[in-house]
Order: C-alpha cells, then sequence, then structure tokens
C-alpha cells in the first residue's frame, strides 16, 4: 500500500534527522494508525514508543521528534488504557479507541482497566493491541509470557478478535463495527510485525533503541 510505504519513509527520515530511536516500534503499528485515521471516534494512544508514527500522521516532523526524544505521548506505559476507559465511561454514545504496545501488558494497571472496563459493560471501548511480540528487552515470550493472550482477555469479560495488523482492509473492517451492535468492551489483537518493511530490521528487538546511520537510512529508504 502506498500510503503506508510513504509513511514508513517520512518516520525513517524523521528519526534519522532528530538522532531518536523506536524505530521498529514506529513501523509496526503503521498500518493500525492509518486504520484508525478512516472511523470515527475518540482516539487515544498509548504506545509511547510508537510515537514517531502518531507524530508523522499529525504533521510533525523531525524537530518534534527530537525535543521529545523519550516519545511518551501517552505518558508511562500502562497509563493510556486508564484514561481511556474513563473516557469511554463518560461518553457512552461514542466509539473510544485505545492502541496499547504488547510490552504494556505487563502493566498491572493494564489488567485493573480491563477489570474496570468489563465491570462497567463499556461496549464503546475498543483496544488494539500491536501484539508484535518483542519488547526493549527481547521477545515477550522470555520475558513475561502473555499466551494464552485472546484466552486471558475472554476471561476478563472482552470480545476478542484477532487480524493481520498490516492488512489495513482486516483492520478497518474490524474497526467499524457500529456502536449498537457491541455487547462488550472488545480487544482487536493485530499480529505485526516490529521494524515492518525494513528487512535489516524486522523481528530484531534491537531496533527498539538503535540509531539509523546514513548508510543504514539509504539501504531503508531504497527498499521501501
Amino acid at each position: 500500500m502506498e500510503e503506508a510505504k510513504q509513511l514508513r519513509k517520512k518516520i525513517l527520515q524523521m528519526s534519522f534527522d532528530s538522532g531518536a530511536c523506536h524505530i521498529g516500534s514506529s513501523l509496526s503499528c503503521i498500518e493500525i494508525m492509518l486504520a484508525l485515521s478512516k472511523v470515527e471516534g475518540i482516539k487515544i494512544f498509548s504506545k509511547a514508543s510508537g510515537a514517531a508514527t502518531l507524530y508523522a500522521l499529525s504533521g510533525k516532523g523531525a524537530e518534534y521528534l527530537k525535543q521529545n526524544p523519550l516519545c511518551w505521548p501517552g505518558g508511562s506505559l500502562g497509563h493510556g488504557l486508564p484514561i481511556a476507559c474513563g473516557v469511554a465511561a463518560g461518553k457512552r454514545n461514542e466509539n473510544v479507541f485505545c492502541v496499547v504496545s504488547d510490552a504494556e501488558l505487563d502493566e498491572g494497571t493494564t489488567w485493573e482497566s480491563l477489570l474496570f472496563a468489563s465491570h462497567n459493560k463499556l461496549n464503546n471501548l475498543t483496544i488494539i493491541v500491536d501484539y508484535n511480540k518483542l519488547q526493549s528487552c527481547g521477545s515477550c515470550e522470555n520475558v513475561l509470557t502473555l499466551e494464552p493472550l485472546a484466552d486471558k482477555f475472554r476471561a476478563f469479560g472482552f470480545e476478542v478478535v484477532e487480524v493481520d495488523g498490516h492488512n489495513l482492509e482486516e483492520l478497518t473492517q474490524g474497526l467499524s463495527l457500529p456502536l449498537m451492535y457491541k455487547i462488550k468492551p472488545t480487544v482487536m489483537i493485530a499480529h505485526t510485525i516490529k521494524g515492518k518493511g525494513v528487512d535489516f530490521m524486522e523481528n530484531l528487538y534491537e531496533w527498539h533503541y538503535k540509531n539509523l546511520t546514513q548508510e543504514l537510512l539509504d539501504k531503508a529508504l531504497k527498499q521501501l
């Protein structure tokens, strides 16, 4: 998809120009964010390490990324979902979407929020998990096992949908369900690839922190 390709190029250039890291995290959530831009509702971005994607979509450039090097638009991990639950509880007639990372599921506040959402029957809340299965220090499996993830969400009282997180059609279709048809809060598990689109970044947790050199930037842009 050309739109996703151009956004990846923009993120790579922004990250190089600003000296920012978290590149792999940003490349994995591009289609998720593009799909969200096509649906109506209140959107909360809690996946802090993917901030370059948010900035690129909003038209902010390298200078903004340089001024915000830690990339915490949702605060420290685990804070975005509690906010989304509060918004969903207060605005029952609006769809509320919250993008979280898989590493964010290590946070206790995430699971407290899930309990709150289920107990209060927040059928207008949809959580999108960018499930690239890698975090800052290694794989989710080795750092803190999440599986069986879908079953855990169901046990907490959620409707669960699993999609290809790089398939814009699947994502948009899953996010477009009218509020009148929802009876439970929803979790969309979007299976993604960290560093998607750049072969020397894909599925390598090191690109959570590594920076681009001019040579690597040129190589990545050429691939795209």
